[in-house]
C-alpha cells in the first residue's frame, strides 16, 4: 500500500531526495591459506569438522569506491596424535571492493548506506602435515549501496512553470558496527569424575531488543558460549602408540566428552550516522563473537570473550516525485526517468525452533551412533505473505559430531529446511516484499526417529529488517517543444470528455491551474 497526496503545483516546492539502490550485487571471492599449528599444538592426525565464522566488515570509503574488509576465522576439530581430541583456531583475512559512483542526480548531503552480508558457501580443509593445514573457503558477498537521490526537475525553471507532484513514504535506512566488546565471566566446572580437559569453545550471539534511542541504537543480548569438555580417566598414551592408532577409526575410549553451556548477558548502543530519534524509526542488531579465552583453575572456569555486534535502522519519509509538469509560455516535453524506492515495513530481533526428521542414509549417520555436539548454520533467501503473516525461509546446515558404536569419533553434515514467522505486527504484506534477514543457531539437539531417521530441534536467532520494492516514473528533464506561440483570444470553452481532468485540459492550452480554477469557481485546493 502507498501512501500518495497530489499537489496541485500552485506553490513551487524545495527540491526533494529519496534513498534508491545505487548497488546490489553478489560476488564471490577464494579465500585461501596455508597454516601452520605452534609447536604447543598437539599434532593432527585426522581433521573431523572446520566451522567458519565471519567477522563484521570494516568499510573504508574511497575515491569511486569502497572496501570491505575483515577476517574469517576457522575452528578446526581434529584428532591429534595421542588420540584426543583437539581444537586450533586460525583466522584468515578477506576483501571486497564496489564501485560509489552514482549519476549525476546523486545527492551529497547525506552518507551513503553500505550493507554487506556474508557467506561461506564451501570450505575445503587439506592435511598437508602433522602441524601444517590447507584451508580453502569460497566466501560470497551481497553488497548493497544506498544513496539519496536528486527527483527535482532538471531544466530552465521557466519551462516548470505548472507541476503535478506525488509524495509518498519512502524508507531510509542506516548501517553501523559497533565498538568491539570485551565479556568475561566464571562459573563451576560441572560435577564428574576425571581431571577436566577443555577441547574447545563457540560462541553466537543474540540479540533480543535493538531500540533506537538518543545516541544511536541500544542493543541488549546474550553471548551463548559452547564449550566441549573431556574427562581424562586414564593414562595418557604416548606419540608412537597414538601413531599405531586406525586412522580410519581413531579411538577416544579413555575420554568422556560432554557440552557445556552458558550466557553472558550484554548491552551496549552502538552509534548511528543518523538520527535514532526519529519517529517511526526501528532496528535491528546482530553479531558474532572474534574471540574466546576459557581456561580451568580450581575446578572453576574463566571465561573472556570479545563480540563485535552490527546494527541497522530504517523508517519511513515522505519523497516527492514530479509526475507531469508544463510551461504555459511555449510547448514542452518531458523526459521520464523510473526510481525504484523502498519503503520500510518492519524490523525484528526473535526467535524460533526449527528442525525435521532426515534419513539417517541421506544424512550420512552410521547406526548406533551417540550424539556429541551438534552445531549449525543458515542463510535466509526468501520472504513471502501467507494469510496475511510475513514469512522468512532459508536452508540449514547442521554439523553432527557423534561416537561410533565401536567407540570412534565421526563427523557428517546434512541440510534441512528453516523457517521463520513473524509475529502479527500489524504490517499489511505487500508485492515485491524483500528482507535482510540473518539466522544464528543458538542450541540444538537430535535423537532417533524409528530405525531409519534422526529428528533435529534447534533454537534460532532471527535478525530481519522487512521492506517492500517500489517503483515510480517521475519527470527527470523538460525540454522546450516547439516555438512560443501568443494566445488567439481572451476565452476558449472546452468541453472536457470523459476522463479529463483539470490538469490535462490546462496542460493542453498551456493554461496556469491557479487562473482555470478560479475561472471556475473550483477550490483552490482542488485535486488537479
Amino acid at each position: 500500500m502507498e501512501t500518495s497526496n497530489f499537489t496541485n503545483g500552485f506553490e513551487f516546492t524545495v527540491p526533494s531526495t529519496v534513498q534508491t539502490v545505487f548497488y546490489d550485487s553478489t560476488t564471490s571471492a577464494e579465500v585461501g591459506q596455508d597454516f601452520v599449528l605452534p609447536d604447543y599444538q598437539p599434532e593432527m592426525r585426522k581433521l573431523l569438522r572446520v566451522t567458519p565464522s565471519i567477522q563484521p566488515p570494516s568499510r573504508f570509503l574511497g575515491v569511486g569506491e569502497a572496501e570491505f574488509a575483515g577476517n574469517i576465522s576457522f575452528h578446526v576439530l581434529y584428532i591429534g596424535g595421542d588420540g584426543g581430541l583437539y581444537t586450533a583456531d586460525l583466522a584468515a583475512p578477506y576483501a571486497f571492493r564496489v564501485p560509489t559512483e552514482g549519476d549525476d542526480r546523486m545527492s551529497g548531503d547525506r552518507p551513503l548506506c553500505l550493507g554487506a552480508e556474508m557467506t561461506a558457501e564451501s570450505v575445503i580443509p587439506r592435511l598437508i602435515a602433522p602441524r601444517k593445514l590447507q584451508i580453502k573457503c569460497r566466501l560470497s558477498a551481497h553488497i548493497v549501496g544506498l544513496c539519496d537521490e536528486e527527483t527535482d526537475v532538471r531544466g530552465d525553471r521557466e519551462l516548470i512553470g505548472e507541476r503535478l507532484e506525488q509524495t509518498v513514504l519512502s524508507s531510509r535506512a542506516a548501517t553501523a558496527v559497533g565498538e568491539a566488546l570485551e565479556l568475561t565471566d566464571e562459573f563451576p566446572v560441572p560435577a564428574g569424575e576425571g581431571e577436566p580437559r577443555l577441547i574447545g569453545t563457540e560462541g553466537t550471539v543474540q540479540i533480543t531488543e535493538a531500540i533506537p534511542a538518543e545516541g544511536g541504537v541500544s542493543c541488549r543480548g546474550e553471548l551463548h558460549l559452547k564449550l566441549l569438555l573431556t574427562r581424562d580417566r586414564a593414562l595418557s598414551v604416548s606419540a608412537e602408540e597414538g601413531a599405531q592408532m586406525s586412522e580410519l577409526s581413531p579411538t577416544v575410549d579413555r575420554e568422556l566428552l560432554e557440552t557445556v553451556t552458558r550466557r553472558i548477558p550484554f548491552t551496549q548502543t552502538i552509534e548511528m550516522p543518523i538520527s535514532a530519534e526519529r519517529e517511526g524509526y526501528e532496528a535491528i542488531a546482530y553479531g558474532c563473537c572474534t574471540d574466546i579465552s576459557v581456561r580451568v583453575e580450581d575446578d572453576r572456569l574463566l571465561c573472556a570473550a570479545t563480540i563485535v555486534t552490527e546494527a541497522q535502522m530504517q523508517g519511513n519519509e515522505k519523497s516527492t516525485f514530479v509526475r507531469d509538469c508544463y510551461a504555459t509560455t511555449r510547448p514542452t516535453a518531458c523526459v521520464m526517468r523510473p526510481y525504484t524506492y523502498r519503503r520500510a515495513l518492519c524490523c525484528v530481533n526473535g526467535n524460533v525452533t526449527s528442525g525435521g526428521t532426515v534419513p539417517s542414509a541421506q544424512a550420512g549417520i552410521p547406526k548406533g551412533i551417540t550424539p556429541i555436539d551438534l552445531s549449525g548454520s543458515s542463510v535466509l533467501t526468501g520472504v513471502s505473505c501467507e494469510r496475511g503473516h510475513i514469512v522468512l525461509t532459508g536452508d540449514a546446515l547442521y554439523r553432527l559430531l557423534y561416537r561410533t558404536a565401536e567407540g570412534g569419533i565421526g563427523h557428517t553434515e546434512f541440510h534441512l529446511p528453516l523457517r521463520y514467522e513473524l509475529p502479527d505486527s500489524g504490517t499489511v504484506c505487500d508485492e515485491g516484499l524483500d528482507a535482510d534477514a540473518r539466522a544464528v543457531m543458538l542450541s540444538g539437539r537430535i535423537r532417533p526417529e524409528g530405525e531409519e531417521g534422526y529428528t533435529v530441534d534447534a533454537e534460532w536467532a532471527i535478525a530481519a529488517r522487512i521492506f517492500a520494492q517500489q517503483t515510480a516514473e517521475a519527470v527527470d528533464e523538460v525540454r522546450p517543444d516547439g516555438e512560443a506561440t501568443p494566445p488567439e483570444g481572451a476565452y476558449i470553452l472546452c468541453y472536457p470528455a470523459p476522463g479529463e481532468s483539470l490538469w490535462s485540459v490546462a496542460k493542453r492550452y498551456r493554461t496556469p491551474l491557479r487562473a482555470l480554477a478560479a475561472l471556475n469557481d473550483l477550490s483552490g485546493a482542488a485535486d488537479p
